[in-house]
């Protein structure tokens, strides 16, 4: 079963105009400009494989497509939704 790390609207838009995607609204200007196959990097460091592996026991050893730590905390997760395929955990932060 997998997981999906799923930012809440007020997390994108923090991410989109302070935090890190601001790179992002700098250069393409606004979502629908941004290509697909910048969004699936996104997307795919936001989709684990393993539930066991992404409990919030486990949060800490959460590594992205780079290797590095997500940093993601029990304080970051406002809700979790378990779908036919996997968990869906919605997140305060990108």
């Amino acid at each position: 079963m997998g997981v999906m790390l799923v930012p809440t609207d007020e997390a994108l838009d923090r991410y989109w105009n302070e935090g890190a995607g601001k790179v992002l609204k700098d250069y393409y200007g606004s979502w629908d400009n941004v290509p697909d196959n910048v969004i699936l990097k996104l997307i795919n460091n936001n989709m684990l494989n393993s539930f066991v592996s992404s409990v919030p026991s486990k949060f800490g050893s959460i590594l992205n497509d780079a290797n590095d730590p997500m940093k993601v905390t029990k304080e970051s997760v406002d809700s979790v939704w378990l779908a036919c395929n996997g968990a869906i955990y919605l997140t305060n932060t990108v």
